[in-house]
């Protein structure tokens, strides 16, 4: 629909420029013919201004004045005033185009992400007694029995009452593998069965089951913006502001300077300036760029609770496990692979004995020294705060269900087990990031992921920052078109979108 308002905008254009008027009404004054043509431009710059005109209305009636979208506006709406209409028309198409690209990219990662716990149908298998029926999803309560069939995904959570069966846990992890399920199970929604029917009485209804909640979460990943994000929204500010009073002084300045003459094509370089400072190109590109670390990570079987939890794992600067997660057969190998990042602190705190906590620190190549046991759980507060002090980013890597309080109180706070474990608990609210599987390297090995993230990311902001003071410097030398600086910034937005989603 947006491709159809930008290519009808276009032909309005083509209709003022190349059909002859003259031709089909002979003997109408010449500024007749021109006011037609001025009425076509004026007809499909509305077609495609009207959403950010009345957007930054709304915006300045809720004195939200820092945003891109106000200079865009008034820039192009300056041009038509001055005379300049294939200008005013094609600059707020372009501006149009960028902003669909980055948002329709947003929306496109986020349904990659959930499609994963689309469940293909809201039909369910009741049971009652010998009787079976097809029902809504949302008629099935907590209690009741439902039917999965071999292919079919587990609709909620539950505890398996009958049958035996594997279930595949790709849907959480791309090498999940699989896990057989007996009577007593819990099996948790978005699985799928692969080889036996099995009936399940379920835990949680659709408002509380695992899908559901994953499904929330990634909804609203973006409410929470990572720290890079954050500044270069905040940069892109910067820059609008400054680049707005200098293109005021060129309008105004350059011709006092000039003896007062030759106003107008001053006021069109300072609108094109203003122009060029519209931050879109920096502030989308960190957005796509965390989602798609999110997706990167999750794909690998580690649920990132958003872009600032994203943004916290990339600066890691030292780890801490429980006993249990260090005792892991696995632990020797994420401490080997945190090292190979550059993360020189480890330690290991928990209220076993002191003696079997050093143990577990040998094993898993932890200094003996910062192995605390025998700990009361205020003690192991103070030191995790302390540590945390001391390392401003600290992961905290536990059990999901025994360690949530201390979760909840690391900066970044990460927890094992999800998929894995056969009871119902489900704390998303204590751990920043999740691994589905009971397995620490996982974790670590997302924290590349993130730091890859953050490192594309600050690139892609330097190089449109570098792009947009190039381009400014051109266009007061009068060498480079606004329309065409404007196109360029479509290739360079492209170029690191595709930057962006190339995160290993």
């Amino acid at each position: 629909m947006k491709i159809i308002k930008y290519a009808f905008a276009l032909g309005v254009i083509a209709v003022a420029m190349f059909v002859p008027f003259q031709k089909y009404y002979p003997g109408l004054d010449e500024s007749v013919y021109e006011n037609i043509k001025i009425g076509f431009f004026m007809f499909a710059y509305f077609v495609v201004a009207i959403t950010p005109i009345i957007k930054t209305m709304d915006m300045l009636s809720n004195k939200d004045i820092f945003e891109y979208n106000h200079v865009v506006v008034i820039s192009t709406l300056a041009f038509l005033a001055l005379g300049q209409y294939m200008k005013a028309v094609l600059c707020m198409a372009i501006y149009g185009i960028l902003y669909d690209l980055s948002y329709s990219l947003i929306r496109s990662v986020k349904e990659d992400i959930i499609n994963r716990f689309d469940l293909g149908t809201n039909v369910v298998h009741m049971v009652v007694g010998e009787t079976k029926a097809d029902v809504d999803i949302a008629q099935i309560e907590k209690g009741m029995n439902i039917v999965v069939n071999p292919g079919e995904k587990v609709p909620l959570d539950g505890y398996v009452v009958k049958g035996m069966a594997h279930v595949d846990m790709s849907p959480f992890c791309n090498d999940g593998g699989t896990m057989a399920v007996v009577p007593g199970a819990f099996v948790k929604s978005g699985v799928y069965v692969i080889d036996e029917k099995i009936e399940l009485e379920v835990k949680n209804d659709k408002k509380t089951c695992l899908t559901t909640r994953l499904f929330d979460n990634i909804k609203n990943a973006d409410v929470e913006i990572s720290k890079t994000e954050d500044e270069a929204i905040t940069l892109s500010i910067i820059l609008m502001v400054f680049f707005t009073v200098f293109s005021i002084g060129i309008m105004f300045l350059a011709p006092a300077l000039g003896g007062f003459k030759n106003f107008k094509p001053w006021i069109i370089k300072g609108f094109s300036v203003m122009l060029m400072t519209c931050g879109i190109t920096m502030t989308s590109t960190a957005g796509i760029s965390g989602l798609v670390g999110m997706y990167k990570c999750f794909r690998n079987g580690v649920y990132v609770k958003d872009e600032n939890a994203l943004s916290k794992l990339a600066r890691i600067r030292a780890v801490v496990f429980d006993v249990e997660m260090a005792t892991h057969r696995f632990a020797s190998k994420a401490v080997m692979i945190a090292k190979s990042f550059g993360i020189s602190k480890y330690a290991i705190l928990s209220d076993a004995n002191e003696g079997e906590v050093k143990r577990a620190g040998s094993l898993a190549g932890i200094d003996e020294g910062t192995c605390y046991g025998s700990l009361t759980m205020p003690e192991m507060f103070e030191r995790l705060k302390s540590m945390d002090d001391f390392s401003p980013q600290l992961m905290f890597i536990g059990d999901y269900k025994t360690d949530s309080v201390m979760i909840s109180r690391a900066s970044v706070g990460t927890a094992c087990g999800l998929i894995e474990s056969n009871d119902d608990f489900m704390d998303f609210h204590s751990a920043s990031v999740i691994s589905m599987k009971d397995d620490p390297v996982p974790l670590v090995e997302n924290i590349k992921v993130a730091f890859e993230q953050e490192r594309l990311t600050d690139g892609n902001i330097k190089l449109a920052v570098l792009y947009k003071l190039v381009a400014i410097g051109l266009i007061m030398a009068g060498i480079l078109p606004i329309v065409t600086a404007m196109l360029i910034e479509i290739m360079l937005e492209v170029i690191l979108i595709i930057r962006s989603t190339n995160i290993k």
